[in-house]
This record gives C-alpha cells, sequence and structure tokens, in this order.
C-alpha cells in the first residue's frame, strides 16, 4: 500500500513501526555500552533523542492525516497489526543476539557492570539472559502502543 503513493501509509510503516518499535532499544544500547564506550554510549542516546523526535512527529502528523477519514484510518490500523506483527519477529530475533553478546561480555567481566541498571533497581549483571530480554520487549511493547495511541491508531 505505501509504495503505491500513499503518503500516510508511508509514514506510519516508517515513523510509527520500523523506527517506533527500534527507538524503545536504544536506552539498553546506551547502558550496555556505557562502561565499555561512553563516547559511544553518547552518541546512542543523541540518536535515542534524535529518533524520539522523529517518532513523535510520525504521530502527529498520521494522526492529523486521518483525523476526518475514519475508512482511512481502519485501513492504516490493519496495516499496523500486519506489520507489528511482522517486525516484532525481527525484533524478537535481534534482541536475543544483542541481549547474548552483551549478556555474555557483562558476565565475563562483571567489574564493568556492577551498577549498570537494565531496569530501575535491576543491575545487568544481576539479571538472567531471558529476563533481560522480557524487560526490553515489553519496554518495546508499552512504548509502541503509547505511540500507536498518541497517533490514534489503537
Amino acid at each position: 500500500m505505501a509504495d503505491g503513493g500513499l503518503f500516510v501509509e508511508a509514514m506510519t510503516l516508517m515513523n510509527l513501526i520500523l523506527e517506533g518499535m527500534a527507538y524503545p532499544l536504544y536506552s539498553y544500547e546506551e547502558r550496555y555500552w556505557q562502561p565499555l564506550d561512553p563516547f559511544l554510549a553518547h552518541l546512542i542516546r543523541s540518536a535515542f533523542i534524535d529518533e524520539t523526535r522523529h517518532v513523535a512527529f510520525g504521530a502527529t502528523v498520521v494522526q492529523t492525516l486521518l483525523r476526518d477519514a475514519p475508512a482511512h484510518r481502519d485501513r492504516v490500523i490493519a496495516l499496523c497489526q500486519e506489520t507489528r506483527t511482522i517486525m516484532d519477529d525481527v525484533f524478537r530475533y535481534y534482541v536475543r543476539k544483542f541481549v547474548g553478546l552483551f549478556d555474555a561480555v557483562a558476565r565475563r567481566h562483571r567489574e564493568y557492570f556492577t551498577d549498570i541498571e537494565i531496569a530501575p533497581g535491576r543491575l545487568i549483571v544481576d539479571t538472567p539472559y531471558q529476563e533481560q530480554i522480557t524487560i526490553i520487549h515489553s519496554r518495546i511493547d508499552t512504548e509502541h502502543a503509547r505511540l500507536l495511541a498518541r497517533a490514534g491508531l489503537a
């Protein structure tokens, strides 16, 4: 649909689905990198701030464009549901690999991660691999639902 020239669908796919599911990951990447490469962690933080603006802008544009078009809005909601399912599989794979890598490093070099939290009050080194994955997916789901609601698509 989006490649057929419909702007709102393209905006939805890029800003609300792809970037909207990805931007919560930046805060975790920043935390994992902080003890190893503070400069890279700072760059990741800057990218997170930028992506947060992108998705907020996308939500506002989509909401505005669909405000007076309920039938079109229903089609975009269906598009969101379909692509969310596909992208969920992609992010599940990525997060497993991402957390696996950093979990192995954190467990081998605990001294670098002694005060780095995966979530408030939860240290990375004390949080099992599977729980880290669960925490990250929960944040993606929560933030993405919030974003879609802001766009009027939930």
